[in-house]
């Protein structure tokens, strides 16, 4: 983890690859594809929000997405057992009505 005196903020790179895109463009004195690459890239650094997360931030996010989805496979299982309750008692329930018939035909 950096501190706060170690950490470069977004605006300082992008005034730095500023100075560099405008010594590079002076010095060639045209636009080459390696300064319309800087200067997408310097489009690209401009749209990096400053307040960024660090890992640490998500740790909440992903211990629910493992507990939601663990909850989710959990809830798909355990429905299964019910289908397979209710179509095994289904089953049982009209075998013993037809054998209650033929005892009955008899």
């Amino acid at each position: 983890m950096l501190n706060n005196e170690q950490r470069i903020t977004n605006i300082e790179v992008f005034e730095a690859a500023q100075i560099y895109a405008e010594i590079f463009v002076n010095k060639n004195e045209t636009r080459t594809w390696t300064a319309k690459i800087l200067s997408l890239h310097l489009r690209i650094i401009q749209k990096i929000p400053e307040n960024m997360f660090e890992f640490q931030q998500y740790l909440g996010f992903l211990l629910f997405l493992c507990i939601f989805t663990t909850g989710f496979w959990l809830m798909i299982f355990l429905v299964n057992f019910v289908f397979y309750w209710v179509a095994g008692a289904s089953w049982e329930l009209w075998k013993e009505k037809r054998a209650a018939k033929k005892l009955s035909n008899q």
